[in-house]
């Protein structure tokens, strides 16, 4: 069954690894994502979310995470709430089921 998932991956270090984070939730979601935010620290170290949908649950999901990286992954519901977020509620509306 396909859901809807927020990903967070809070990186402390800056590598050029990190690309591999992005291949993996396109490849999860068979290219049906966003980057819903981007925050970058002057080190390199940073905050980075994407919505998706995925038929993976999230723990089989590999991210190949390194250096002390981690993550948080939610499904989303059809009832949320957003605001101010451009890129993740357009998103969000448009996977929203139209059942309710």
């Amino acid at each position: 069954m396909t859901r809807k998932y927020i990903a967070i991956f809070f990186l402390p270090v800056p590598q050029k690894e990190h690309a591999e984070i992005e291949k993996a939730v396109a490849y999860h979601s068979d290219g049906d994502y966003k980057r819903a935010f981007l925050n970058a620290n002057r080190d390199g170290s940073g905050v980075v979310g994407y919505v998706f949908t995925s038929n993976t649950v999230p723990w089989e999901m590999g991210f190949g995470l390194l250096n002390g990286d981690t993550k948080l992954i939610v499904e989303i519901g059809d009832r949320y709430s957003e605001e101010g977020h451009n890129i993740a509620g357009a998103w969000l509306r448009a996977h929203q089921s139209r059942t309710e």
